[in-house]
């Protein structure tokens, strides 16, 4: 194994890229995630928004759609720059401030994404052919979990791994044509360079091969996601929120893409490719995959109980899951652009070893109970001077049909507008879908209505406003009757100077559920409301970060409050960045639980959930020893004043405290 990681750490001599990653700029788009999506979604965000910086977008080549990667970009905010470089292109990125569609803030997000250079220029500094990196990050807790330790000599530990985590990822590229990446990875508590595991727990990789122009625009040999429409027919891996960000949730045309994530479901493995065929756009892909899943094995069926996607490996209950699913997809999808028309149209079909077993829960009255489903899907997009249409229907062979309409609109320069409307059938199932919904992961039986304003009244203040009502016309898990629900969010940015902000977030969510800790089936309101004030600046070297979070969650007679204060400060010069966060949380109890961006190594950021009454204390460090070679190294220590315990069953902590340390390397040729 020590030969092996050599190998790949000395493999190909190069230059390093001229541009450097920066954590700050990909922390201030991920640290806007919404809530529970965020800590499971930042890892594959992060390695798209480190790619974009280290391969930056010329604004003056109009057939760059890289653009449309990133979550806080729009279609008009990408057509708004296609029109400029119609009219004479970029002198300057501050060009940005002035375009239809832009805010000071969202032209400042953009900044490390792009460079101004002429349409023959490549990433400048791009002097040799052959470049990569080796990244190896490690972590591990203390005290260990009670499923780390045997309770007796005839007894094994619950966890058949050790307690500790290891990630490697190798990567190679050839001339912004070729590129080629290798993922390790184990979790802690999973065995690994075992008889039954003579590698990690999970191994992915691929071979990526673009030219924008040739006929051949993209093959991908290995993993990768594909995402077309709206998310209706085929969307894989990970999709944002659109509405804590921009106004409108219209999804930009993605195409296929290596996945690179540690993710450890959501993606595809295969073959995938895109073939430009005068004004055709063709995509054609084939996939094989294994899950983990709950087998029901009877006498004369064996039948899927539950998928699981937590991608755990540690104890016998969780590895006689693993790899028990086995998902086959192929599939076509075409798209055609006119001068203002996009449309597309898709076809994909699954089969999975095992069908889907059938329930006595009325709730999954109309979940898939066979082992394969066809899928067949239409969208377009319209451009017209101040609107935009987008929408998509899908139909599926099991009976179930999905529709989204949506419009955009510049009400003026400086107020834009969102509507969108979507209707799911009740037998609409989700496998390799993921669309805009808000009530369930199976989103069969929601209709909902969404509306969202932005206004920017001056140049240094915009706000977003989102509504999303919906309604469920069937049974929903701890709802026995059809439901109702609402999401509303207000997000608030002041720029009081140029390196000081002023931001608000508020974010309130109704559904209609069974009371808690009651036998009553009966609906009644559940309200949970969250308000978060920071407060960024910067003095010199020095960063400052001081927020404040509140959540208040009631049902009826039952209230539920949380509050959290931390402040982050970070000092960074040009080879050293340190950064320590402080913060104080008190809940009274799950519901209202509080989100708070933790810093992290970089492709490790996250926005977990704190509990209980207690303090954390962080300290983050990074440094760049020679111009090749970043380390980082992180201490994140949590304590608890309510409680001696942490967590519970297997991973249960006999300590009010825990600590987690990581250190990652990374080397760049």
């Amino acid at each position: 194994m020590r030969r092996f990681l050599y190998l790949l750490l000395m493999l190909a001599v190069g230059q390093t890229a001229v541009s450097q990653i920066n954590e700050e700029d990909i922390t201030s788009v991920v640290e806007q995630l919404p809530d529970e999506s965020a800590d499971n979604a930042s890892d594959e965000l992060a390695d798209d928004l480190a790619d974009l910086i280290e391969n930056p977008v010329n604004l003056n080549d109009p057939d760059d759609d890289r653009l449309r990667r990133l979550p806080f970009m729009n279609e008009a905010m990408v057509r708004a720059i296609m029109q400029q470089v119609t009219n004479g292109g970029f002198e300057s990125k501050e060009a940005l401030f002035y375009l239809r569609g832009f805010t000071r803030e969202s032209a400042q997000m953009l900044f490390p994404y792009v460079y101004i250079g002429k349409l023959s220029d490549i990433v400048p500094g791009r002097r040799i052919r052959i470049h990569g990196s080796t990244m190896l990050n490690a972590h591990t807790s203390v005290p260990k979990a009670v499923g780390y330790s045997a309770p007796n000599d005839s007894t094994p530990a619950a966890f058949a791994g050790k307690p500790f985590r290891v990630l490697l990822k190798q990567e190679f590229s050839w001339s912004n044509k070729l590129r080629a990446g290798l993922l390790m990875e184990n979790d802690p508590g999973e065995p690994m360079f075992s008889s039954h595991y003579p590698l990690t727990d999970f191994v992915s990789g691929f071979v990526h091969y673009k030219n924008k122009k040739h006929w051949l625009r993209q093959v991908i040999v290995g993993h990768y996601s594909a995402r077309f429409g709206q998310g209706l027919g085929l969307w894989t891996g990970f999709s944002m929120d659109a509405s804590s960000v921009q106004t409108s949730i219209h999804r930009n045309f993605r195409d296929i893409a290596p996945n690179f994530s540690a993710a450890e479901y959501g993606y595809l493995r295969g073959v995938a490719a895109q073939i430009k065929a005068g004004d055709y756009m063709i995509h054609v892909f084939g996939s094989n995959t294994n899950g983990d899943a709950t087998i029901n094995d009877t006498d004369s069926l064996s039948a899927i109980e539950s998928i699981s996607e937590t991608g755990y490996h540690r104890t016998s209950t969780e590895l006689a899951k693993r790899h028990s699913l086995r998902q086959n997809l192929y599939g076509t999808y075409i798209r055609r652009s006119f001068m203002r028309l996009g449309i597309g149209a898709g076809f994909n079909s699954w089969h999975a070893n095992h069908p889907f077993a059938v329930s006595d829960a009325p709730y999954r009255k109309y979940y898939l109970t066979g082992d394969n489903m066809q899928t067949a899907s239409a969208d377009y997009v319209y451009y017209g001077v101040k609107c935009s249409f987008f929408g998509e229907v899908a139909w599926q062979s099991t009976g179930g049909y999905a529709m989204l309409q949506g419009i955009d609109m510049e009400l003026s320069d400086f107020v834009q507008l969102s509507l969108a409307y979507r209707n799911y059938g009740r037998k609409y199932f989700s496998v390799y879908q993921n669309s805009a919904s808000v009530a369930s992961s199976q989103p069969g039986g929601e209709e909902g209505f969404y509306a969202a304003v932005s206004f920017s009244p001056f140049n240094n203040l915009s706000v977003l406003c989102s509504a999303n009502i919906y309604r469920n016309r069937w049974l929903l898990y701890q709802a026995d009757a059809p439901s109702d629900g609402s999401l509303f969010r207000v997000k608030a940015t002041y720029s009081v100077s140029h390196n000081s902000s002023l931001r608000f977030n508020f974010k309130q969510t109704n559904r209609e559920r069974s009371p808690i800790g009651s036998s009553d089936n009966s609906l009644v309101d559940h309200t949970r409301r969250t308000y978060k004030l920071t407060w960024n600046s910067q003095f010199g070297n020095f960063r400052l970060k001081t927020a404040a979070d509140f959540a208040s969650y009631t049902d009826g007679s039952f209230r539920s409050n949380g509050v959290m204060l931390s402040q982050n400060v970070k000092y960074q010069i040009q080879k050293v960045s340190v950064e320590i966060q402080l913060a104080h949380f008190d809940t009274d109890d799950y519901y209202s639980r509080l989100y708070n961006f933790v810093p992290d190594v970089l492709y490790s950021m996250s926005i977990p959930s704190f509990q209980d009454n207690g303090i954390t204390a962080l300290a983050n460090i990074s440094c760049k020893p020679t111009k090749d070679l970043n380390i980082w190294f992180r201490v994140w220590h949590t304590k608890y004043f309510n409680k001696s315990e942490i967590s519970s069953g297997n991973t249960l902590v006999n300590s009010s405290h825990t600590t987690q340390l990581k250190l990652q390397l990374r080397y760049r040729f």
